[in-house]
């Protein structure tokens, strides 16, 4: 990734703006939680707004510091997805970095979102270096 442009923190997120390869990047922090109790509704109004400022071509959300446990008083985690949270993004792509627990869940969620989502396309990694590699070398 080249130079970054405009960042802004909260307690739970870190904004970066890579304009010269159209990211946009969202770094979560561990105070993030259970990304199955909270919505970090806030955050991602934070997002949007950023989004909607740059009007990137590409998403990185890394939310491997989260954690994203289930239990029986949540709902099941395929009812529950971290595309939800991003899906409505005029965005190409979207890499999810996620933790590290989740994987295998992922995969089955990337095939499923990009059936449901023809316009972007999500990949899933477990980490951020193996993300921004993606994002910057597939074509849009």
């Amino acid at each position: 990734m080249t130079a970054m442009e405009k960042q802004f923190s909260t307690p739970n997120l870190l904004v970066v703006f890579y304009p010269e390869n159209s990211v946009l990047a969202v770094w979560f922090s561990e105070s993030c939680g259970n990304l199955m109790e909270v919505d970090l509704k806030e955050e991602r109004k934070q997002i949007e707004r950023a989004v909607a400022e740059h009007k990137p071509s590409y998403l990185l959300a890394d939310l491997s510091a989260c954690t994203y446990y289930t239990s029986g008083d949540h709902i099941r985690w395929y009812e529950n997805t971290l595309f939800q949270r991003f899906k409505n993004l005029p965005v190409k792509k979207i890499g999810l970095v996620v933790p590290h627990n989740l994987f295998v869940h992922a995969t089955i969620e990337a095939a499923r979102m990009s059936m449901e989502n023809p316009h972007s396309v999500v990949q899933y990694f477990m980490s951020r270096e193996k993300a921004f590699s993606w994002l910057d070398s597939q074509p849009s």
